[in-house]
């Protein structure tokens, strides 16, 4: 789980299948991603690391660019 939430594109996709209930195409894997992501606890999850994913770069450059004299 923590090498699917280094990339938020592989996040957001397994979030969309999830949705749509197609993890049955997915094997052994589908259903271990299932079971995480489908109760409450994953989805809160998910989102929280989706949130962290905008909100740390966008703090990063907001410091920099306010410690630049343009």
């Amino acid at each position: 789980m923590v090498l699917v939430a280094s990339n938020p594109i592989d996040l957001v996709r397994i979030m969309l299948l999830m949705k749509f209930d197609v993890a049955a195409l997915m094997g052994y894997t589908g259903r271990v991603l299932q079971r995480f992501f489908t109760n409450s606890w994953g989805y809160w999850a998910t989102l929280t690391v989706l949130v962290l994913w905008i909100l740390v770069p966008l703090a990063i450059s907001v410091r920099r660019f306010n410690r630049k004299d343009f």
